[in-house]
């Protein structure tokens, strides 16, 4: 009896883990720190935890294809939610009255911030799992197709597309007149933001995490191997510093560090200036998170 109990129950365990849906990465890399003193290190147990904040409210979707707008209170009380019916597994886009996301449908959708209703969605091809980046001129996303496009942010027409020569795996970023993004083969471009014509291209080694960090006229890109800075204008190499090697993490800046959070017990400093490391901090996250690769496959 006792040997039947164990093999069900190693049984059930098994088809726990496997019965996961696919989920992408920003269900790992979603990441505050407003300062290296007070960091909110955000492991992600939950759908709902991969959310935007805009005043007083928390915006967020799941994989069933609800999108919700609910109060920051006690109450967590539901201003309003929209059933869009495909899974939405990235963190949503803010500016002025809007809040942006992409869907498995394939669409990517501007609605109303107050009210939910949608002002516009942009069809594309395949499936879009990454958020979106823009300004008050244009939305730049990408999708499973191979494309980065740019659709207007008023109506949600196309301005233009770039196929990319290999799978996107990052966040598109856009910084004033470019656009930066970096692929599975580890190539990273920047783009003309006004008509999506190449700028340059650098090929780095390793393989590129999906969430790059940018100051002024700086661009820091964290690959499986290495931590580089690169000039913004021209992609030169301003320096790089070899990693343990990464499987995941996220790059971000914080006053005067660069922070590099590898998801499994620490957070190391580095000058973003010169790359020399200025310490590292260990935390212990609580739990048994799951943390997924950019093809949604579970990684831990």
């Amino acid at each position: 009896m006792k040997f039947l109990f164990f093999s069900i129950l190693f049984l059930y365990y098994h088809l726990q883990i496997f019965s996961d849906p696919e989920i992408p990465s920003e269900f790992a890399y979603n990441f505050n720190c407003n300062s290296k003193k007070s960091c909110n290190l955000l492991l992600n147990h939950t759908e709902d935890e991969l959310f935007e904040i805009d005043n007083n409210y928390k915006y967020y979707g799941n994989s069933s294809g609800e999108f919700f707008c609910e109060e920051i209170s006690a109450s967590k009380k539901i201003k309003w939610k929209r059933t869009l019916g495909a899974g939405i597994f990235a963190k949503p886009l803010i500016l002025d009255d809007r809040v942006l996301f992409g869907s498995k449908d394939g669409a990517l959708y501007a609605l109303n911030k107050h009210t939910g209703v949608i002002l516009w969605k942009y069809k594309t091809a395949g499936e879009i799992l990454s958020s979106a980046s823009g300004n008050k001129e244009q939305i730049v996303f990408s999708s499973t197709d191979g494309n980065i496009y740019s659709v207007t942010q008023k109506h949600g027409s196309r301005k233009w597309l770039h196929l990319a020569s290999a799978k996107i795996n990052t966040n598109p970023v856009v910084v004033s007149d470019k656009v930066f993004f970096g692929d599975s083969e580890g190539n990273f471009y920047c783009l003309n933001a006004d008509n999506g014509s190449l700028l340059w291209k650098v090929t780095l080694t390793g393989e590129i995490i999906p969430h790059p960090a940018v100051d002024k006229n700086t661009i820091y890109i964290a690959t499986t191997t290495n931590l580089l800075a690169l000039d913004l204008n021209n992609g030169k190499q301003i320096w790089k510093i070899g990693l343990p090697k990464l499987s995941r993490a996220n790059v971000q800046l914080s006053g005067d560090s660069l922070l590099l959070y590898d998801f499994i017990d620490s957070i190391t400093y580095y000058s973003p200036y010169t790359g020399r490391k200025l310490g590292t901090r260990f935390h212990k996250s609580s739990g048994n998170p799951k943390i997924y690769n950019f093809d949604g496959e579970l990684t831990n």
